[in-house]
């Protein structure tokens, strides 16, 4: 006689808090000082959208009605690739039909709602802030 018995198991799936959907709400250059406050009251959103797989997409969220009614798209992309994270650092691997690039972010802060990420542009150390 054989006797089988499974218990089912009880992990969760560990999902990353870098994961989801981030709607960027403030950029500060510095030295220049430069900086913009972005909110839901304006006529559109940046998103950056980081999924399990490694895939990513950048986009913007049409929100103001008037700008919907003269045609645009509800979702206009910017970019998109695959990126990694490890340790603090997040990497972005751009593609489209007729270029490539790469941008290395260090992410300062990381909490289950806000994600803070650091980068060097050519001219200028950018800082974004973004929110679940």
């Amino acid at each position: 006689m054989y006797a089988c018995s499974s218990t089912p198991s009880a992990e969760k799936e560990e999902t990353a808090p870098i994961v989801g959907r981030w709607k960027l709400t403030s950029e500060e250059k510095a030295p220049s000082n430069k900086s913009a406050i972005y909110s839901s009251k304006e006529h559109s959103m940046v998103v950056l959208q980081l999924q399990k797989n490694g895939y990513f997409m950048e986009y913007d969220t049409i929100l103001d009605p008037e700008w919907k009614k003269k045609g645009l798209h509800q979702i206009e992309r910017r970019s998109k690739g695959q990126y990694t994270y490890e340790g603090n650092t997040l990497t972005l691997n751009h593609s489209s039909n007729d270029t490539a690039f790469t941008e290395v972010m260090t992410v300062n802060k990381l909490t289950e709602t806000e994600m803070t990420v650091v980068f060097k542009s050519k001219n200028a150390t950018v800082t974004k802030t973004y929110k679940k």
